[in-house]
């Protein structure tokens, strides 16, 4: 049965740097097993990409697994430590071509992420684009509002009768 693509909490069970293609670019190879639900036991793959553009990010995801890269005889090669700690893997489908030129499916990692953070979450528009989306928007809620006429006016709610709008008490307070 193939995995679901998801969260998953796993640990990983190798890692290698090693280098593919004919240009030699670095990846790390790490397998992974997932540690609770469904697919527990079940083992995917990762690679993380070890090129400028992706460097930063590959060597997080390495750490959270329990790597340590930046100690004095840190191995950049096998990965000692790798296999430490659960992490959480963002697991995802792909499409491929076999060489024998079949549309194939497989799993794979897409992301390595620390296991008590559910993501990064929504990031909050820079002042210029906070300012234009602000200008569109007018534009729009006043157009919307002309093609709704006069609204009736809105009354609060009082059919709950405690606070600021409990019946006044014949006491004066």
């Amino acid at each position: 049965m193939m995995i679901t693509p998801g969260r998953y909490t796993a640990h990983a069970i190798r890692g290698l740097i090693t280098t593919v293609g004919a240009d030699d670019k670095p990846i790390a190879k790490v397998t992974f097993e997932i540690a609770a639900g469904e697919f527990v036991g079940e083992c995917v793959e990762w690679d993380g990409w070890l090129t400028d553009k992706a460097r930063e990010r590959t060597i997080e995801g390495l750490l959270l697994c329990g790597w340590n890269g930046d100690a004095d005889d840190a191995d950049y090669v096998n990965l000692p430590g790798i296999t430490t700690r659960e992490v959480a893997i963002e697991v995802k489908r792909e499409t491929y071509t076999g060489r024998d030129g079949q549309t194939r499916e497989s799993v794979k990692v897409a992301w390595v992420n620390d296991p008590n953070s559910r993501g990064a979450g929504p990031k909050p528009m820079d002042r210029v684009a906070a300012l234009a989306f602000g200008a569109a928007m007018r534009g729009a809620v006043a157009a919307a509002r002309g093609k709704l006429g006069k609204l009736p006016e809105v009354k609060p709610d009082t059919s709950f009768s405690f606070g600021a709008n409990a019946p006044s008490s014949k006491a004066g307070f």
